[in-house]
C-alpha cells in the first residue's frame, strides 16, 4: 500500500472533489461542495498530496521483507503513531464513519446535491471529505472540523495585508494538512485514534469487546470471585482508563 501511495501522489494528473458531512437536525448528510474556478481544486488537491506524504506515507513502516506495517485497529496497537485497518463491523460503525465510506462508493453516474451556504449553518459542518483520483485508483481523506475550521463574518476575523490587519467580510473555511481517516482503494484507515475514540464511536467499540472477553477471563479462574458482588463488573471502574481498557 505504501508504495501504491508514493506512486499515486508522484501522478501529475490527479483530480479532486470535496464534500461537507453536515448535522441536520442530529441526521448526518454530505453535499459536494461547488469549488470556486479551474484555479482551486488544483490548489487543494496539492495541499492533500503533500498531506498523504506527512500524515500517511511517512506513518507507515516497512519490515524486512518490504512489506507495509498496518495493524488491524482492533488489535488495540496503539503505541506508536502509525496507519491502522479500520477492521470494525459495520453494524458498529459510527454514522458518520458510514457516510465516509458511501461518499467513496460514489460513481460517475451519481449526481450528489450540492452544498448550498445559505441552507447551512456552516456551525453544523462536522467535517470535510476530499476525493482525490488519478482516473484508476481513489483516496477519500476525512479531516474532521475543529474549533478552527470556521472565521464566521459574525466574528471578527482579519487578514494580513501588507503591514495592516483588514476585517473579513464574509465567512472563512481553513482546510489544513490533518488527515484523521481515510478510504483507499476501497479500504478504509484510520489515523487519529484519539478523535475516534471521543467523537466517532470507537470508545464504545472497545467497552463492547471488553465485555465480551471479561466472562472468558472470569471462567479462566485468575479472579477471586469469592469478594466480588458482581464479578462481571469488575472492570467497570477502569472504563475511564482508555489505556488499560485497550489493553
Amino acid at each position: 500500500m505504501k508504495n501504491e501511495l508514493e506512486a499515486f501522489v508522484q501522478n501529475n494528473g490527479l483530480t479532486g472533489e470535496m464534500f461537507f458531512i453536515i448535522n441536520d437536525n442530529d441526521n448526518y448528510i454530505y453535499r459536494r461542495v461547488i469549488l470556486h474556478d479551474e484555479n482551486t481544486e488544483p490548489l487543494i488537491t496539492e495541499n492533500f498530496k503533500k498531506s498523504i506524504t506527512d500524515e500517511i506515507i511517512k506513518r507507515i513502516s516497512i519490515n524486512d521483507n518490504g512489506d507495509a506495517i498496518i495493524d488491524n485497529i482492533t488489535d488495540m496497537n496503539y503505541e506508536h503513531k502509525g496507519v491502522y485497518y479500520f477492521d470494525i463491523a459495520s453494524e458498529d460503525k459510527s454514522t458518520i464513519i458510514k457516510i465516509i465510506e458511501e461518499i467513496s462508493s460514489l460513481t460517475v453516474a451519481d449526481n450528489p446535491i450540492d452544498f448550498k451556504f445559505n441552507d447551512v449553518n456552516l456551525d453544523n459542518i462536522i467535517g470535510l471529505v476530499y476525493h482525490m483520483s488519478d482516473g484508476d485508483k481513489n483516496i477519500f481523506l476525512y479531516q474532521h472540523r475543529y474549533p478552527n475550521f470556521l472565521h464566521k463574518k459574525s466574528r471578527l476575523s482579519f487578514l494580513g495585508e501588507g503591514d495592516v490587519l483588514v476585517p473579513i467580510p464574509y465567512d472563512m473555511i481553513n482546510i489544513s494538512k490533518v488527515i484523521d481517516f481515510f478510504v483507499f482503494d476501497g479500504i478504509s484507515y484510520a489515523i487519529n485514534i484519539k478523535l475516534l475514540e471521543e467523537r466517532y464511536g470507537l470508545t464504545q467499540v472497545i467497552d463492547n469487546m471488553v465485555s465480551e472477553v471479561t466472562p472468558k477471563i472470569i471462567e479462566m479462574e485468575i479472579v477471586n470471585k469469592s469478594v466480588l458482588a458482581e464479578p462481571e463488573k469488575i472492570f467497570d471502574d477502569m472504563k475511564d482508563d482508555r489505556g488499560f481498557m485497550r489493553k
